[in-house]
Order: structure tokens, then C-alpha cells, then sequence
């Protein structure tokens, strides 16, 4: 194995293990094959520019495919963290999709204010208590799945959440958006708490 071989070994191990497991024997096929054909220094250095770029664009994309599609949609702040706990949550029950209550589960978990606002842990635990209490069994250490998406009804909470926030999308704009679906499970323990859309 050439020196250059050895240094695309290495980097091909920036990849996700899966799609290693899948394509790295390939690929390192085609890069010995692109080596054979750069017979001078000139076009070994065009070989290598070529693939640093090539990894420079596909390893992100290959990263970015492993995550929830809502990540990539909605980017990384307050809510879509709502959103990641609520994709956990929905795993432990082992759902299809993430459903209302599971987002309902999530915002509580990304949102400390709404916590606090709730009446202290002993409060937080009885709402918890109350939403599980329909659901199913959990499952003990949840099988996370990344393409697992929203049910009709928590996409339209999440769609309405993202569109009235005047361009921010918060745990405080999800809350609005549930307690606007007025007869789920969600909006009626939230206002059970007193908790408002402004709270």
C-alpha cells in the first residue's frame, strides 16, 4: 500500500461507519485506480485537490443524512431541541411517528421556564405522568430510529409554530401552536396549568 493510499485510508474514516461499511472498499478501489494514472507530481497534486474537495462536500452531506429530516429543516436551536426529545420520546414508545403528546413531552424537556412555570417538580412529574398514562408501555432503552416523522397533527402544530413566530422558532411558539389544537390531550393539561400562550 502507497503513502497515498494509507493518507485515503485514514480519511475515509471521517465518513459515518455505515456508509463505510458500505462503500469504503469501492472507493478506495477508485482512488488506487485514479493513482495509477497520476504518473507525475503534477497530477498526483491534481488527484489529491480533487478528492480533498470531494471529501470536503460529501462527508457533511453523509453526516447531515444521518440526522432527524427536521434538524436539517429547522436548524439547530431551542425548538428543534423540543424536537430531538420529543423524536426520543416517541422512540421509548416505540411510534411510528412523532404524535402530539410526544412533542408535548419535548418542549417540557427543552423549556426550564415552562418547568418552573408548571409549579415545581412535583407539578412536572404529574403532567409527565398524565400524557403517559396513554400511551403504551416503554420499551426499555428506546430504538432510535432517524426516520421516524411527524404525525399529521404535530407537523401542522410545527409548520403553524414556525410560521407565526415572526421569524423565530421557540419552544414559546410550539406552545401557542398546541394550545390552538384545543381538544388534544396537550393544550388541555397545559391550560389545566395555567399556562397561556404568552406565558
Amino acid at each position: 500500500m502507497t503513502a497515498s493510499e494509507r493518507i485515503y485510508h485514514l480519511l475515509l474514516n471521517a465518513y459515518p461507519a455505515r456508509y463505510r461499511r458500505e462503500y469504503a472498499e469501492s472507493m478506495s478501489q477508485l482512488f488506487r485506480d485514479q493513482l495509477c494514472t497520476a504518473a507525475s507530481a503534477g497530477k498526483l497534486l491534481q488527484l489529491w485537490i480533487r478528492t480533498i474537495l470531494d471529501l470536503a462536500r460529501t462527508v457533511p452531506a453523509r453526516h447531515l443524512e444521518r440526522l432527524p429530516r427536521y434538524f436539517v429543516v429547522y436548524g439547530f436551536g431551542q425548538a428543534p431541541r423540543a424536537l430531538f426529545f420529543a423524536h426520543y420520546e416517541a422512540c421509548s414508545f416505540s411510534r411510528s411517528k412523532i404524535t402530539l403528546d410526544d412533542l408535548m413531552l419535548g418542549v417540557l424537556r427543552a423549556d426550564k421556564g415552562l418547568q418552573s412555570r408548571l409549579g415545581g417538580e412535583a407539578a412536572v412529574i404529574d403532567f409527565v405522568s398524565r400524557i403517559e398514562r396513554t400511551s403504551p408501555p416503554r420499551r426499555r432503552g428506546p430504538v432510535w430510529s432517524v426516520d421516524l416523522g411527524l404525525s399529521d397533527e404535530c407537523r401542522q402544530v410545527v409548520n403553524a409554530a414556525k410560521s407565526t413566530g415572526q421569524g423565530r422558532f421557540t419552544t414559546r411558539t410550539l406552545i401557542a401552536a398546541i394550545l390552538r389544537q384545543e381538544n388534544s390531550q396537550a393544550a388541555k393539561l397545559l391550560r389545566e396549568f395555567g399556562i397561556t400562550a404568552d406565558y
